[in-house]
C-alpha cells in the first residue's frame, strides 16, 4: 500500500479512532489537556510521518494506531513526570485494569509502559492483544475476528495478560516502595 491508498484508509479508520479515544478519555479526570480529537491526530501524523509502509487494510491500519497512540501517551507521560520532577519520576503502585494507560496519571502511565515492554520481550502476541484491547478499543470478541481464532482462545490470552501485566506492576511498586 502506498502512502495514497494509506489516505483512503484514514477517513475511515478516523471516526472509529476518535470513539475509541472519547470513549477512554471520557473516563479522565475533568482538567485533562487531551482531547480525543487531538490524540487521534496527533496518532495519525506519526503515522503519515514514517517511511511508506505496508497497510493490509483498516485493520492493520487499527493495530498500527493503537501502537502508535501507546507511543503518544507514553511520550506525554514522561514530558509531564519531566516537567514535575526534573525528570526523576518515582513509579507508584498502581492495578491494572481496561482503562489503566489513558486514565492514569503520567507517573502510572510510565509504569504500565515499562510493563508493556516487558509483556512485549515475553510474548508480541500477548502485546499486540492488550494494544488492541487497551488502546484501539476492541472487545475480545472482535480480537478473536480480526484474528481469525476462537473468542475462548482470546479470552485465556487476555486472562494471562491482565495476570502478567499484573504481576509486573506489583513488583514495579514494590521496588517503588523500597
Amino acid at each position: 500500500m502506498n502512502k495514497g491508498e494509506l489516505n483512503d484508509l484514514i477517513p475511515l479508520a478516523y471516526e472509529e479512532l476518535r470513539r475509541v479515544a472519547r470513549q477512554r478519555l471520557d473516563r479522565l479526570k475533568r482538567g485533562g489537556t487531551l482531547s480525543p480529537t487531538d490524540l487521534v491526530n496527533e496518532v495519525l501524523l506519526r503515522l503519515l510521518n514514517q517511511d511508506v509502509r505496508e497497510y493490509h487494510g483498516t485493520d492493520h491500519l487499527i493495530r498500527t494506531a493503537a501502537q502508535a497512540m501507546h507511543n503518544v501517551l507514553v511520550d506525554r507521560a514522561r514530558r509531564r513526570v519531566a516537567a514535575k520532577r526534573g525528570g526523576g519520576a518515582i513509579p507508584k503502585r498502581i492495578d491494572f485494569d481496561d482503562d489503566l494507560p489513558i486514565a492514569a496519571p503520567a507517573e502510572d502511565m510510565l509504569s504500565f509502559s515499562e510493563a508493556c515492554e516487558e509483556l512485549r520481550k515475553r510474548s508480541e502476541d500477548h502485546y499486540e492483544l492488550l494494544l488492541l484491547r487497551i488502546y484501539a478499543g476492541m472487545t475480545l470478541q472482535e480480537i478473536a475476528e480480526q484474528r481469525k481464532i476462537n473468542v475462548r482462545t482470546v479470552e485465556r490470552q487476555w486472562k494471562i495478560v491482565k495476570a502478567v501485566m499484573k504481576a509486573f506492576l506489583e513488583r514495579a511498586g514494590n521496588e517503588a516502595a523500597e
